[in-house]
Parts: structure tokens; C-alpha cells; sequence
């Protein structure tokens, strides 16, 4: 689980990544992979955040 830091810092790459509150999946996959943080996680800060998923590729985002 991220530190609240971390968690800061991934809610701010998903606003900087966003447009019209939607973020595409290979960004968020990307994203988690490069942090070190399950997808389910980046799932729950995007839901936390309103911010959709779109063109999910795997369903891992739900």
C-alpha cells in the first residue's frame, strides 16, 4: 500500500494524465507498473477521484 506520499503523487500523475475526467487504461497500467502498485489500487484512487477508465484493455480496472 502507498504511503500517503506516494498515494499524493499517483493522485496527482492520474489529474496531470486525465482529460475530460477520463484516463485512458495503457497510462494507468503504465503507470502501476512503474510505481510498483497493483492496478486494483489505481482503480480505487481513480474511482476516489471520479476519473474514468477508458479503453481498458484487460479489465482490470473495475
Amino acid at each position: 500500500m502507498p504511503s500517503p506520499s506516494d498515494e499524493e503523487q499517483l493522485r496527482e500523475a492520474i489529474t496531470g494524465a486525465a482529460k475530460d475526467s477520463k484516463v485512458p487504461c495503457r497510462f494507468l497500467l503504465a503507470l502501476a507498473e512503474r510505481t510498483d502498485t497493483p492496478p486494483a489500487q489505481i482503480g480505487r484512487l481513480c474511482d476516489e477521484m471520479g476519473v474514468h477508465i477508458r479503453a481498458c484493455q484487460l479489465g482490470c480496472f473495475k
